[in-house]
């Protein structure tokens, strides 16, 4: 079984931006269009896609990775970003449609512990191209941040989460102030 823990994440701050980020973030970077790209740097001079795929013609010197990190830092420094004070589990939901057909994904986000290959703890869902395991490393060792978290997938055939999923939800609608619901 997968070992995860909670962490103290980064996130946009809700009293400057609420708690509707929609504006704000982006896909994983490498199903982004160049028109997508284009489209998500004019929605919003904080969305994430100015970190996540920088543009080169944006980045000072042409390095993407150094320009991701300053404007990372500036982000923090200004307070567009702000890191929560104690470790937490992070629920999201996803709503979209594909060819016009609404869907709704759950997710969490955790610190995941690494275990041996050989112990199949955690497998590939996909084949990843060299290029773009190198382009994410170079991201993070210039951020000393991840940005596009792994989606792991898990099997619940009784659907046992379901119920958690309602008790978060009615948990966080009654805790939020009432300017964010």
């Amino acid at each position: 079984m997968a070992d995860i823990r909670p962490f103290r994440g980064v996130r946009f701050h809700s009293v400057r931006f609420g708690q509707d980020v929609s504006r704000l973030v982006c896909p994983p970077f490498d199903v982004i269009s160049p028109q997508l790209q284009s489209q998500l740097y004019e929605q919003d001079p904080h969305n994430m896609i100015r970190l996540e795929l920088t543009r080169k013609d944006s980045a000072e010197g042409g390095d993407r990775y150094a320009q991701a990190a300053a404007d990372y830092a500036a982000w923090l420094a200004e307070g567009v970003l702000a890191q929560d004070d104690t470790p937490a589990l992070y629920l999201y939901q996803c709503r979209f449609s594909v060819a016009d057909v609404p869907q709704e994904r759950h997710g969490l986000i955790a610190a995941l512990h690494l275990e041996p290959w050989e112990r199949r703890i955690v497998r590939p869902h996909e084949r990843v191209l060299p290029g773009a395991i190198e382009d994410r490393i170079q991201l993070m060792r210039a951020c000393r941040a991840n940005f596009s978290p792994i989606w792991g997938l898990y099997r619940d055939p009784l659907d046992t989460t379901a119920a958690l999923w309602e008790s978060a939800s009615l948990a966080w609608a009654t805790t939020l102030p009432r300017q964010h619901r």
